[in-house]
């Protein structure tokens, strides 16, 4: 009996020494995989808190940016806008012209119409392989304004130009909607010879050194 209690006891030992290694063995492992996943989640929360300033100057720098571009496109419509009321101006100016100042210039704006359209004519009736018809009136339109104030004196002026072409004017009998000058038709062709067309084709030629005489750049 003696011997098998000694072989139990021996066996309880080492049982219980087993045991407390075991748990020692586990309780390191769990305080490495504690470290471990400590590690982690301060990495991860370092990741995120960079991450996050990341995120924040690039808001900031986007809420920069499109500042800066709304900015910039006000600043762009604004000269615009300064832009079209100086050429809507120079419409208005061309039409409270004085008589004699007017006069000339639908004179000028009349004769330059026909002298074109009938050098155009020309040419399409000199190919012998076409079949151009030519018309032989000009169908003019003035607003009201200037039919009643000048188309008296200025009839006399269409008649006189086109003596020697051959070709006939009418008055139509709707009034023009433009600001000043005239549309002409002559057969298919339509000639627009408005004070408005006038300026349009003005500004193509110096819309860039009015920027430049209003903001000092283009």
């Amino acid at each position: 009996m003696e011997g098998l209690e000694k072989i139990t006891a021996q066996i309880l030992a080492d049982a219980k020494a087993s045991c407390d290694k075991s748990y020692e063995d586990a309780k390191a492992e769990i305080e490495q995989i504690k470290k471990k996943y400590n590690d982690e989640a301060a990495q991860i929360i370092a990741d995120a808190e960079a991450d996050a300033q990341k995120e924040r100057e690039s808001i900031v720098s986007r809420g920069l940016s499109s500042a800066a571009m709304l900015r910039r496109n006000m600043l762009l419509q604004s000269k615009s806008k300064m832009v079209d009321k100086a050429y809507s101006d120079a419409v208005g100016y061309l039409s409270r012209a004085d008589k004699s100042e007017y006069l000339a210039m639908l004179k000028g704006m009349f004769s330059s119409a026909i002298k074109d359209t009938l050098s155009s004519e020309a040419a399409l009736l000199s190919d012998e392989d076409g079949d151009y018809t030519a018309p032989d009136t000009f169908v003019v339109a003035l607003n009201e304004h200037d039919s009643q104030k000048y188309l008296s004196e200025f009839e006399k002026f269409m008649a006189e130009t086109l003596k020697e072409t051959g070709k006939n004017y009418i008055i139509s009998e709707e009034y023009a909607d433009v600001s000043g000058g005239m549309l002409i038709t002559y057969g298919d062709m339509y000639i627009n010879c408005s004070i408005e067309q006038a300026v349009e084709q003005v500004r193509q030629e110096t819309e860039s050194e009015v920027y430049k005489a209003l903001f000092g750049d283009k």
